[in-house]
Parts: structure tokens; C-alpha cells; sequence
């Protein structure tokens, strides 16, 4: 089992963000998902990035909102990175 880690973006992006309670309850069984080291549905689109974004992966709640997160194996951890419509997402630094 992997444990959840926040990013200090992460923890910032969460507080701007509007979202549904559906988006909310697809985030909690992604993340459950994604913890136990399972395979996403496939309606979450979860894939890899590319560019300078290639060490991370994104799945999608609905919407334009999306998750950006990483998954590492040696701390057996998902690293949540941030989360906002893809225009957010993609005009950050990480």
C-alpha cells in the first residue's frame, strides 16, 4: 500500500479551487485507488505528461479539473502535485 503526500502546491492549488461533490467523491476513490496501487476507471484518463511535465501523471475528475501527481517507488508513495483546470496545471513551474 502507498501512502499520500501533499505537495506544498498541492496543499495552495486545493484552497483556489471549486469543486463538485461529484468531483470530490471521484477524487476520494481515485486516490484510494491510486494508494492501493490500482488501476484508475477509465473515465479518470489517467496517462502520463509529456515536455517538461514528463515525470508526472495526470487524471481527470470532470470538467476541465485535473490532478497532477507522481507516483514514487521507492518512499512507496503517490505525491499529489496539484490540481486546477489544465490552463492552471500547465502555466506552473513545477
Amino acid at each position: 500500500m502507498y501512502k499520500i503526500i501533499r505537495h506544498k502546491s498541492f496543499k495552495k492549488d486545493i484552497t483556489k479551487i471549486k469543486m463538485t461533490d461529484e468531483q470530490f467523491a471521484k477524487f476520494i476513490v481515485y486516490c484510494g485507488k491510486l494508494i492501493e496501487n490500482k488501476q484508475l476507471p477509465k473515465e479518470a484518463s489517467d496517462h502520463s505528461l509529456k515536455g517538461n511535465l514528463k515525470k508526472y501523471r495526470e487524471f481527470h475528475l470532470g470538467g476541465d479539473l485535473v490532478v497532477l501527481y507522481k507516483k514514487d517507488e521507492k518512499e512507496k508513495a503517490v505525491i499529489l502535485i496539484g490540481i486546477g483546470s489544465h490552463n492552471q496545471i500547465f502555466q506552473k513551474n513545477y
